[in-house]
């Protein structure tokens, strides 16, 4: 007997493609600033989460000039946004014990398409699926790749040992064919790449080209509400999106201020996306969340 609203599909997963437009966000190294490795720790567990949710391709870590340690914080996010990324099965094999990783227990999973648990090829007669997978020798026609089963496998391509590579594995009765393909290959959603460390500027400049919508998010900007059909169609008239967050204690118009930067100049929208916040401010992470949340839904509808 079948429960009251509960359809066939339940509990079916699909593995999402990559996302159009392809979303980036940008991050300031402040946000881990003054907080213990605990909270700093779970604020970038949100910040992977949200960004996993909704298909963010890159995030990006820009120095705050308010930052009194910029290298140091980035190091932290880093390391923490990459582990967060890695695959289970090989983050015992790409990172050591560091301080930076001494919570990273707590880290959710991220349950991204290329963080699928095991597989049996021996058991599997028909497969077509892509792995991460790290290369660990040579053979005679490829590389040896480590993608997670009881033994590496022989990949047709080329990457020096301890090379990171995405693996396109495909089976068909007895027959078993596997090649390293590059990220833009892989046609599903394979997780975020963090990027940095970079000034302002030097990101704007790294999105000035036509075909990216730039904006920006700010409880001064204009009120998503009433701006709301106009950026829709400039959303879906684009390829790229980045979507910059200020930190904790500076909003993005006093970050650009201190740059000497005019932020109205220097992106193509300012967005308000909480008009009438029932807090004093928003934490970065929280923020993040609620633009993807809206920005999703006008590339979708």
């Amino acid at each position: 007997m079948r429960r009251k609203g509960k359809g066939k599909s339940e509990g079916e997963y699909k593995h999402p493609l990559r996302d159009k437009p392809a979303v980036t966000i940008a991050i300031p190294t402040a946000i881990v600033e003054n907080i213990p490795l605990l909270e700093k720790t779970i604020k970038l567990a949100y910040v992977a989460r949200f960004a996993t949710i909704f298909r963010v391709e890159e995030i990006h870590i820009y120095r705050d000039p308010y930052d009194n340690s910029p290298e140091e914080n980035f190091r932290l996010i880093e390391i923490i946004l990459r582990y967060a990324a890695t695959p289970p099965y090989l983050k015992r094999k790409l990172f050591k014990r560091k301080r930076a990783l001494r919570y990273a227990g707590i880290l959710p999973p991220l349950k991204t398409p290329d963080h699928q648990p095991k597989i049996d090829l021996e058991k599997i007669t028909r497969l077509d699926a892509y792995r991460k997978g790290l290369v660990v020798g040579f053979r005679k026609g490829g590389v040896l790749v480590d993608i997670g089963l009881d033994k590496p496998i022989i990949a047709a391509g080329r990457a020096p040992p301890g090379a990171q590579v995405s693996v396109h594995i495909v089976k068909r009765g007895k027959a078993l064919r596997a090649r390293i393909v590059s990220e833009e290959k892989v046609p599903l959603y394979w997780g975020f790449r963090t990027i940095g460390l970079l000034s302002l500027r030097e990101l704007l400049n790294r999105f000035s080209n036509k075909g990216t919508l730039t904006i920006a998010t700010s409880k001064h900007g204009q009120n998503i509400i009433e701006v709301l059909p106009k950026l829709q169609s400039a959303i879906k008239k684009n390829k790229k999106i980045l979507v910059l967050f200020g930190s904790p204690e500076h909003g993005l118009y006093q970050i650009f201020e201190k740059e000497n930067l005019s932020l109205e100049d220097s992106v193509n929208w300012v967005v308000n996306f909480v008009p009438h916040q029932g807090t004093e401010t928003i934490r970065t992470e929280e923020a993040i969340g609620i633009c993807l949340a809206i920005i999703n839904v006008l590339k979708c509808s």
